[in-house]
């Protein structure tokens, strides 16, 4: 935040004279800023971050509703449908059943932000409707779900893997006590991870927008402020908590993935093998279908989780140059923004087949 404060107090006396002649500027707003009596930041307004406009309305608003609710269904109905028959509470189910329930406080969460944020403010990034509190729990809970949902596939992909290609060693290592102690370790993990991310949503401040007046000198109707608890990276060290370290987590995670998937996958095609010598059709099929299931599993978790962590190498890159502030295509942050909440929505689809 000192470099915002940096920023804000070299242009602060040039957007006050703009502001009293050409551009819309509220009196708390000038006062907050040129006197410091109140945490209050200056920023050019942007009709494109209003949740009034059309891109926001039909490219975020009502698709992540649509979607979020579809994600939500699914993963309830998965959950349901292992508490009640009674043979699919098994060890591999557990994982699966842990994965639904981090799925659906994520959507469930994104859902809250994206649905009561329209109807409370008029700017994407106000978070007042949330308060300090909420806004700092928000952020740091979806932390948490991303990166526990990492550990938890890591652990089933680990688990399959044992089951296939060693299977004596798993029916001794076998019983819902060890699985349930590693599904807390899961959550233990995320936690530990995202619970330095903390420190970057702790900032509780005030953003006055300058707006540009109407053709006919007067001002549009458009909001004045908008409040935030992001606090910005301001050195190298910041920027590699908050930017590398989800990245370090994963590509370590992933890579753990395809290996074992590759390792089942090779053990998988040689009972493929055995069972077309032995003419059994059935679990040549079975082995068939896992086979493509490891490649269809590991394929969308890269695909839907890999361009949101290739932004974070971006804008790490940018926090520890000095550079420019990285206009990236509005294409590009929807795709960044949207593949996490198609990969939760799917998911029980995935590991479900």
């Amino acid at each position: 935040m000192a470099m915002v404060w940096d920023i804000i107090h070299f242009l602060v006396g040039d957007l006050f004279s703009v502001a009293s002649n050409s551009l819309s500027l509220s009196d708390d707003c000038i006062f907050g800023v040129y006197n410091n009596t109140t945490y209050y930041l200056a920023a050019f307004g942007d009709e494109s971050h209003l949740y009034s406009t059309y891109n926001i309305l039909f490219t975020r608003i009502i698709p992540v509703f649509a979607v979020c609710l579809l994600g939500l269904t699914l993963n309830v109905l998965f959950m349901v449908v292992v508490w009640r028959v009674h043979s699919l509470r098994t060890t591999t189910n557990m994982y699966l059943y842990n994965q639904a329930v981090v799925d659906s406080v994520f959507l469930l969460l994104y859902l809250m932000v994206q649905m009561v944020g329209p109807i409370a403010v008029d700017h994407i990034y106000d978070m007042s409707y949330l308060g300090q509190g909420g806004c700092t729990f928000v952020n740091v809970a979806l932390d948490v779900c991303l990166l526990t949902s990492e550990f938890n596939i890591t652990l089933f992909t680990i688990e399959r893997y044992v089951a296939i290609c060693h299977p004596f060693r798993a029916l001794k290592m076998e019983s819902t006590s060890r699985t349930l102690k590693l599904i807390f370790g899961a959550w233990v993990l995320g936690l530990a991870f995202a619970l330095p991310m903390i420190y970057f949503y702790l900032e509780w401040y005030t953003v006055c927008l300058l707006w540009p007046p109407n053709p006919n000198g007067t001002v549009t109707d458009l909001p004045d402020t908008y409040t935030s608890c992001w606090a910005g990276v301001t050195s190298t060290g910041e920027a590699v908590l908050y930017y590398l370290l989800p990245v370090i987590v994963f590509f370590a995670v992933f890579t753990t993935i395809a290996i074992l998937n590759t390792l089942t996958g090779v053990e998988l095609r040689r009972m493929i093998k055995r069972c077309r010598l032995n003419a059994g059709v059935s679990k040549h099929r079975t082995e068939t279908r896992l086979v493509i299931m490891l490649a269809v599993t590991a394929a969308v978790f890269f695909i839907c989780l890999f361009p949101y962590h290739l932004e974070l190498i971006f804008n790490f890159g940018i926090a520890v140059t000095d550079g420019a502030e990285r206009n990236a295509s509005y294409a590009w942050t929807e795709i960044c923004r949207w593949l996490p909440i198609v990969n939760s929505s799917i998911n029980p689809i995935i590991y479900g087949y």
